[in-house]
């Protein structure tokens, strides 16, 4: 590629990015082995909290990893 072909390609990428402000999406998803036999096991109410304590833990992960 020449010099003037990759000024010009440079421009339309930069030109494109303020037209199409991009970004980045990340998607945690969890599944708990067992988690029908914990809520069974300990009621709703405890589940949920063992839930939302993991939730905050992976959160807490996923903060340091940014």
């Amino acid at each position: 590629m020449n010099v003037q072909a990759a000024v010009d390609h440079r421009s339309q990428v930069e030109h494109f990015l303020l037209k199409h402000p991009t970004g980045l999406l990340t998607l945690q998803l969890t599944d708990i082995v067992g988690s029908a036999q914990l809520q069974q096991g300990l009621g709703d109410t405890h589940a949920v909290l063992n839930i939302q304590r993991l939730h905050a833990s992976l959160l807490k992960i996923q903060a340091c990893i940014l």
